[in-house]
């Protein structure tokens, strides 16, 4: 007979309750809602592959570690510095390792086939395409996100809304703007009242939790497209930047003058700030990174450390790490 543990009702709780937990039986349970493992088809049921993949259903996939290298970067990382997967107890063999990953073992299959050099079936839904894609952006697979291209942009009718955000996640320009035509064609906000009612979208049907996966910027380029006819030059990326004459800046403090290190703004290369390599190391490790990285190269040349920002906001910074008062 099982041991039962009684359990003791919460302080201040003034109901009766006497709950029991048979813990053999929990287990056993528990054990009976594990799904046997399988070996998934072919190509990935060659027992001689050094890597094996358990998907969430417990499906094993037979793979090559030199696929998985060149087919995705996160692989790659994980495997060439060293650092295989922690092999599990139940190891069909020494020479293989078993990564358990959190994807079924359907989308994963189709993941997998396109990193092998073997016929393909094209996808033929956005919901699958964008089941494949998920997984290809987490596992840093260009090749996967790559050949998702033809497939989205040969959709039969498909759905606009998925159809834009999706693209403009993975950066499929021209899909994007196919989709921005479609509801421009079917869709007018031209005429629409101050009374309209936000609370539908453009396509005029309620809210739709696809829109969650549109960056705003996006987004806001595809209304100006619909209601206006203003056609951005890229509806997933901002507009360039218009990049401006040089200009003879210099920084007003003499501070600047006589440090060791230049480093100039990288969209105002016109301008110099002459800092001291130790005050800009003890100010910032990344920064101290680069600069040893820097002297460590062969030949001795310091390699000129540029930031993102501009000139007027470098300035602020370098005054304030600067190792007396400043204004």
């Amino acid at each position: 007979m099982a041991e039962t543990i009684p359990i003791e009702p919460m302080i201040g709780d003034t109901s009766v309750v006497s709950p029991t937990i048979t813990p053999l039986a929990i287990l056993a349970d528990e054990q009976a809602q594990i799904p046997a493992e399988s070996i998934a088809p072919y190509p990935f049921d060659d027992r001689s592959a050094d890597v094996i993949l358990r998907s969430s259903d417990r499906v094993l996939f037979y793979v090559y570690k030199s696929i998985l290298i060149y087919s995705s970067q996160f692989f790659r990382g994980l495997f060439t510095i060293g650092q295989d997967p922690e092999v599990s107890g139940d190891q069909p063999s020494r020479s293989q390792s078993i990564l358990d990953l959190s994807e079924h073992s359907d989308i994963l299959k189709q993941v997998l086939h396109w990193c092998y050099p073997i016929p393909h079936t094209e996808p033929d839904t956005i919901e699958t395409i964008e089941s494949i894609l998920v997984v290809a952006m987490k596992y840093d697979m260009a090749g996967v996100i790559f050949y998702m291209h033809r497939p989205l942009q040969n959709l039969d009718d498909p759905c606009a809304i998925p159809l834009f955000g999706l693209s403009c996640n993975v950066g499929f320009s021209d899909c994007a703007e196919d989709a921005a035509q479609m509801l421009r064609e079917r869709h007018s906000l031209a005429n629409i009242s101050q009374n309209a009612d936000w609370t539908t979208t453009v396509t005029h049907s309620i809210y739709t939790p696809k829109l969650v996966s549109i960056r705003a910027a996006s987004f806001l380029r595809l209304l100006h497209f619909v209601r206006d006819g203003i056609k951005p030059s890229d509806f997933c990326q901002p507009e360039p930047n218009v990049v401006q004459a040089l200009d003879t800046y210099t920084p007003i403090s003499v501070w600047f003058s006589d440090g060791d290190l230049i480093v100039r703004p990288q969209f105002d290369v016109s301008v110099e700030f002459k800092v001291h390599t130790q005050i800009i190391s003890f100010s910032s490790s990344i920064l101290k990174d680069k600069i040893q990285r820097s002297l460590d190269t062969p030949g001795g040349d310091v390699h000129i450390p540029r930031t993102s920002r501009g000139k007027h906001d470098f300035e602020p910074f370098a005054h304030v790490v600067l190792p007396f008062r400043t204004v």
